[in-house]
């Protein structure tokens, strides 16, 4: 099977289908992986890091480090929707919900974002105060959401806090959030099983 010759890639996600595979670097690039071969490349905003998919795998939405999301269009790769949200900053990675409707992102400042995808207004926003928000993954078709928070340090000389995990319910802020009885100083990664009862973290010392 020949690969694919990706090169060097911030991210790498694949379809529902598992028919293609997204990549971020200097570029957002499409590949369909029965041919090996790159649907399209296009450049919709300068340092892509976040990636994904809608549930139906007809839209991409892509977030960069200030902060901006766009969505594209999965056959051609041309820009549908811009957010312009650039001003929140770098953040988590961004995920559809279950229906395709909304998306939902988190900052390094703190915000949590609830978006309609078709007309970019804010459906539900809270502010963490002296945290990052540095992932958000769900579950169980969408009806489980996991946020990752990191508390930020406040003094020069001392490690920030251990880090910990938040469980919402969909519609997020329809009800209170539950936190995990988890934490862990300094976070690297995390990763929620389909049926979210599995969390995976890796950590520093």
């Amino acid at each position: 099977m020949r690969p694919l010759k990706l090169k060097a890639s911030y991210e790498v996600q694949f379809s529902p289908d598992s028919d293609f595979c997204l990549t971020l670097a200097r570029d957002v690039s499409l590949w369909e992986l029965s041919s090996r071969k790159k649907i399209w490349r296009v450049h919709p905003f300068s340092h892509p890091s976040h990636g994904s998919f809608s549930p139906d795998g007809s839209a991409i939405a892509v977030k960069n480090t200030a902060g901006s999301i766009v969505v594209l269009d999965r056959a051609t790769g041309v820009l549908t929707k811009d957010f312009g949200s650039k001003s929140e900053g770098e953040g988590s990675n961004v995920v559809f919900s279950a229906t395709g409707e909304e998306l939902v992102d988190g900052s390094w400042d703190g915000l949590l974002t609830v978006r309609e995808v078709s007309t970019g207004q804010i459906r539900y926003r809270k502010s963490f105060d002296g945290e990052m928000i540095c992932r958000v993954v769900c579950a169980r078709e969408g009806s489980i959401w996991i946020t990752e928070h990191h508390p930020k340090a406040t003094k020069s000389d001392l490690p920030p806090s251990d880090g910990f995990f938040l469980r919402w319910s969909w519609p997020i802020g329809d009800s209170t959030p539950d936190r995990l009885p988890l934490e862990f100083p300094f976070i690297i990664s995390s990763a929620l099983s389909r049926c979210g009862t599995r969390l995976v973290v890796v950590h520093g010392p």
